[in-house]
This record gives C-alpha cells, sequence and structure tokens, in this order.
C-alpha cells in the first residue's frame, strides 16, 4: 500500500463510520511489512522539489526521462546530466524500464507497488555509474558550497556555473543547481566528498547509506 492508499482508506473509514475495517486495514499493512510491499513516499519537501526538478526537465524532450526506473536494490532516474541512485522503492511519479526486463518481470513489479507504467525503453543505467576507485577524491565544504550557490544564484550571467579546483591538479566546471539537487536529494547535512574518475567525467557523490548521485561536468575550452 502507498501512504496515500492508506490516508484513502482511512478517510473512508471515518467519512462512512466503518470503524469495523480498522483490524483488517492493521491485517493488511501487516501483510505488507512483512512482504516488503509497504511503500513510503518521500516526506522530505526539499528532497521531493529537487527530484521533481531533475524528472521536470526532460518532458518535452525525453519523455521516457520523467520516469524513475528499478535499479538494484532501489530506484534511479536521470536527465541525461545528472543521475541519481536511492534505496527507496518509489517515488510518487511513473515507473518505466528497460526493454531487457522483463514482461512478468515488469508487471510483477508494478503490482507489488501498484504503480503507472510509461511506455518506452529506459536507458539501461548498469554501465553508467563507476564501480572502480576513483582517481581522485575531493571533499567539499558544505556551508561553503551553499554560500557561492546562492552567489550564482543571484549573477544571472554565469547560468549558476560554478568551478572546483580539484587538489591543484585541474579544474572542474559543473552546474551549481545540479549539485545543489545532490545535497537535497541525497539529504547531505554535513561536508561530503566529490569522487573523480578523469577529466571530462562524471562525478559522484556518496551519502552515508550508500545512495549515488552522478553528474556531468561541463566542457570547457
Amino acid at each position: 500500500m502507498t501512504t496515500e492508499n492508506i490516508i484513502i482508506e482511512l478517510q473512508n473509514i471515518i467519512k462512512n463510520e466503518e470503524f469495523y475495517k480498522i483490524n483488517n486495514m492493521i491485517d493488511k499493512l501487516k501483510n505488507d511489512l512483512a512482504n516488503k510491499n509497504y511503500i513510503k513516499t518521500p516526506t522530505d519537501k526539499s528532497k521531493l522539489a529537487s527530484i521533481k526538478k531533475v524528472l521536470k526537465k526532460s518532458e518535452k524532450i525525453k519523455p521516457i526521462l520523467t520516469c524513475f526506473t528499478p535499479f538494484r536494490d532501489g530506484i534511479a532516474f536521470t536527465d541525461s546530466y545528472q543521475l541519481y541512485y536511492l534505496k527507496d522503492k518509489y517515488i510518487p511519479f511513473k515507473i518505466a524500464f528497460n526493454n531487457d526486463v522483463k514482461e512478468e518481470i515488469q508487471n510483477e513489479y508494478i503490482s507489488k507497488y501498484n504503480l503507472e507504467k510509461q511506455e518506452g525503453n529506459y536507458p539501461n543505467l548498469n554501465t553508467i555509474i563507476p564501480e572502480t576507485e576513483p582517481l581522485e577524491v575531493y571533499k567539499v565544504d558544505l556551508n561553503t558550497f551553499l554560500k557561492n550557490y546562492k552567489l550564482a544564484e543571484k549573477d544571472s550571467r554565469n547560468m549558476k556555473i560554478m568551478e572546483f579546483n580539484i587538489n591543484n591538479n585541474y579544474k572542474l566546471t559543473f552546474n551549481g543547481e545540479f549539485l545543489n539537487n545532490a545535497i537535497n536529494i541525497l539529504k547531505l547535512k554535513n561536508d561530503f566528498e566529490l569522487n573523480f574518475y578523469g577529466e571530462c567525467r562524471p562525478f559522484t557523490i556518496k551519502n552515508n547509506i550508500g545512495e549515488i548521485g552522478l553528474i556531468l561536468p561541463i566542457k570547457t575550452y
């Protein structure tokens, strides 16, 4: 059951004064928990707003990317410039699948989590997130970044373009909005590390539960 369905059922029980149904609902929830069918919708407003930013950008260009997809033991979503892997099983958007996923498995997932499917072939994300050790690790002071990002937001000339000097080896240029999204989606509350795998290659951020954000840098000439 989704959080929304639970609320609707409770409202109907109260409205119709069918209080005898509460025990049935409790039994259903216990069964869902035992079978890991209980779906928790993200309640953090900042997190959900940042997820919407990522998904809504592709609405007119690539509708398939307005959805999330099952990935590893959780879900993933991308707009081609930023990608996120979360331990959630559900966010309040449509779901889409890569054509390599068998239809019976798709139907099982949709039925289990009561989801709406978007037709189309979702990109295969298995080889996108690096599995190797990073070549460089760069520590970001959270408060300093947020301060600089607010300044970049006010400066309409730079389009939120920001830079880091990575361990004095090279300069990383990126869209500050993407990194700000990652901070909110991964719920980063302290200083964090960026992992680099080479110039012009996507860099990653991880939180303390192993969720990942991947961001494509901006090429400079």
